[in-house]
This record gives C-alpha cells, structure tokens and sequence, in this order.
C-alpha cells in the first residue's frame, strides 16, 4: 500500500479510534478532563516526534511506537499536573487551565517550527537537553503570553469565573486564543508553501526566526482581522470554523498523506492546491464530526453563550484527534498499515 491511499485508509482508522474514545466518555468528562489530559501531552510529543526522533532509529515500529507514546504520557503527566497544580490551582479544567494549555501548544509549534529551535539548537547539540530546554521555554513563552495578553473580565458575573485564576491581561480571552491559533493555521500554511517566498532567502538563525515571525504575524493579523473585525464573524465561531479546521486539514496532509500530494509540483502552485486541499479536507472533516457531535448530544447548541458545538468540534479534531495522527504517523510510521520493509521517504 503505498501513498495516497496508506494515508487515506491510516486517516479513516485514526478518526473512528478518536469518535470511539469521545463516544464512549460522558460528555462533561470529554470536554474537560480528557480532553485537558490529552492536550498535556501534546508539547511532549512534538518534542518526542522530532527532537528526540534519532533516538530510536534502530528500534522496531512497534518498539519506537510504544517507547515515543510512553514518553508523550510521562510528558503529559509531569507538565499537565505542573499546569494543573500551579496555574490552574488545582481547581479542575477551568476555561483559564485549558486555554493556556492550547497556548502551550501554540508556544511549542512557534519555537519548533517557525523558529527551527532558535536560539537553542545554535548551542545545544544533543537530542535530550536539546528537547528538554525547548520544552521549557515553550512552557515559559505560554505563561508569559497568557499573563500579558488574556483576561477574563467579560466572565465576571458568569458562575464559573475566578478572579484569582484571570491574569487581567490586555485582551478578552476569546479574541486572544483566536488570533493565536490563527498563527498556528498561518505555520501549517507555511509548511504547505515550503515557507515561500521567505525560502529564496538564504536567512539562518535569528534572521530566519525574525523574518518568519513577521511573515506569520502579518498573515494572522490580516485574516484574524478581516474576519473578525470587517466581516464580524464572533471569535469562537471564526476560531473552530477556519484556523482550527484549517490546521486539522493541513496535519492529515503533512502527517498521514505524508506530504506525498501535488509533490511533483514547483512552489508556489505546490502550496496553493495544497491548501485549497487543506480547506476542502477542513470542510469535509468538520461536517464528518459536527454529524457525530449530533448524534451523540442531540441537545447541543452552536453559537453564542456557551458555544457547545463549536468547542466540541474543537476538542475532537486538535485535543483528541491530532495527539492520535501524531502517534500513528510519526511514532509508528503508519504502521502496521505499512510493514517497516515498505517505508518511505517522508522528507518531502
């Protein structure tokens, strides 16, 4: 079996696996906890599937699978009660515990990738302090970006606020999250672009890392901004609706079709089938699990208050889903779908 079609059928057998945990946990459990355990885990496993990769070359599929998984947990159990504990005072999944376990995410993706682990891999050699140093940066970069920019005042009359949990920072929550996770849409982008045009440079380190930053944040703030602030589209529903769809989209390119698609093609036409793909795969998926979010909550609601729809999708496709794309295509290689005989380059 070779790609498309590996990533096709390895891409059906994930979703069913990630609607089969969601279906069978009690809705509360799946929107909170699990949910909030999951994500924990994901900087852990970035710096797993990456970073730390070389580590286990010469092990089986299945021993490098199992090894990178339990990895990912230990990660997820050491940083997840870190987060819980200290941020979240021990008092549960709140809306200020998960948001900033999203941002921590958002921290890894930037420094992984729109900054090729600058300024650290200039120094650091070695895969594990090399892992462990991004990784706590990352969690320091989410903590100093949740302090100054989130604040949670617009909850204040609301039951679940916590005046000692609100970091009172310089933006509503919702808009801040928003526009975050609108960079990390504008990285996949990139990522699908090869990072043109800003590749027919010959920029390393800092220079690299700034002008990818700049390019990122102009992108991000030009579509967050239309759509939010011209076209008016509420941040939760322009959130779920595009960027994180968008990126679910984009990661089953990347990681499951293993960037095999359009791969003949020169850039930027590369880039531009890749991410109208990418839309069309966002679409295709969001109807997939809005359909399964009706049947399992016929009650449900989207939109403004509570925005129940829009989250549920959110938690299915990023916190619960991706954490399993990362698993099956970066820790077992697509395996056993593709026996280790049969593997291919994925460095496209």
């Amino acid at each position: 079996m070779k790609q498309p079609l590996l990533g096709v059928i390895s891409t059906a057998c994930v979703v069913m696996l990630a609607l089969g945990i969601i279906s069978i946990n009690e809705h509360s459990f799946f929107m909170g906890d699990l949910s909030f355990a999951v994500m924990a885990c994901i900087p852990t496993q970035i710096i797993t599937a990456f970073v730390w990769a070389p580590l286990f070359d010469k092990m089986s599929p299945l021993a490098k699978g199992l090894s990178q998984t339990i990895i990912s947990l230990l990660g997820g159990v050491v940083f997840g009660s870190l987060l819980h504990f200290v941020a979240g005072q021990g008092m549960g999944p709140t809306p200020q515990l998960m948001m900033l376990t999203i941002v921590t995410v958002i921290a890894t993706f930037w420094l992984m990738v729109a900054w090729n682990a600058w300024p650290f891999a200039a120094f650091v050699s070695s895969p594990i302090p090399l892992g462990i140093i991004i990784l706590g940066s990352a969690y320091l970069l989410a903590y100093l970006v949740f302090k100054l920019a989130f604040n949670y005042e617009f909850l204040s009359l609301a039951p679940i606020y916590i005046e000692s949990l609100d970091p009172k920072g310089l933006f509503a929550a919702w808009p801040a999250l928003a526009f975050l996770v609108t960079t990390v849409a504008v990285i996949m982008l990139c990522l699908l672009m090869d990072f043109y045009p800003l590749s027919n440079y010959q920029w390393e380190g800092f220079s690299a890392a700034s002008a990818n930053s700049v390019w990122i944040l102009l992108l991000a703030g030009l579509v967050f901004y239309l759509c939010v602030y011209i076209v008016k589209i509420d941040p939760v529903v322009y959130m779920v609706r595009g960027p994180v769809s968008f990126i679910f989209g984009a990661f089953i390119l990347l990681n499951m079709l293993e960037n095999s698609v359009f791969s003949e093609r020169p850039q930027p036409l590369r880039g531009i089938v890749l991410a109208l793909s990418a839309v069309v795969l966002a679409i295709v998926m969001q109807l997939i699990y809005q359909c399964v979010a009706q049947l399992l909550n016929p009650e449900i609601s989207a939109g403004p208050m509570d925005y129940q729809l829009e989250l549920w999708l959110a938690n299915a496709m990023l916190a619960i889903t991706f954490p399993l794309i990362v698993v099956m295509s970066d820790f077992f290689n697509l395996w056993p779908l593709r026996s280790q005989s049969n593997d291919i380059d994925t460095s496209n």
